[in-house]
């Protein structure tokens, strides 16, 4: 018989959740979101430029979408492993690009790939 481990065991969840208390420094299996420029949202012809300076918590990324002049609505996707964003204007075209840094991109937001 193999003898039953001494507690405490501990270990890292092996499969993290995102919640609104998530620490931006915590993202990316604990690498941080280093890169705070932030997103641009295209919607027809007008495009909205978010920064995420200062932003310390996912509350805070959420928060900076949807407080900003553009039409969606941000969110933690149902599963808990990602962000979504979803455009609140039908009949338009909508894209997420790059604020001058690298940001879209890392969280798995940017619509436009090369």
């Amino acid at each position: 018989t193999v003898p039953a481990p001494t507690l405490p065991i501990t270990g890292s969840n092996l499969r993290p959740e995102l919640t609104s208390t998530t620490q931006v420094a915590d993202l990316l299996g604990g690498a941080g979101l280093n890169d705070l420029s932030g997103i641009t949202v295209k919607q027809g012809d007008t495009s909205y430029a978010i920064s995420f300076a200062g932003a310390t918590t996912v509350e805070d990324l959420l928060i900076k979408i949807n407080n900003s002049d553009a039409k969606v609505r941000a969110s933690i996707a149902p599963d808990g492993r990602r962000l979504q964003i979803q455009s609140a204007l039908s009949g338009v075209d909508f894209s997420i690009s790059e604020n001058g840094g690298s940001t879209a991109a890392t969280l798995g937001l940017k619509t436009l790939h090369g």
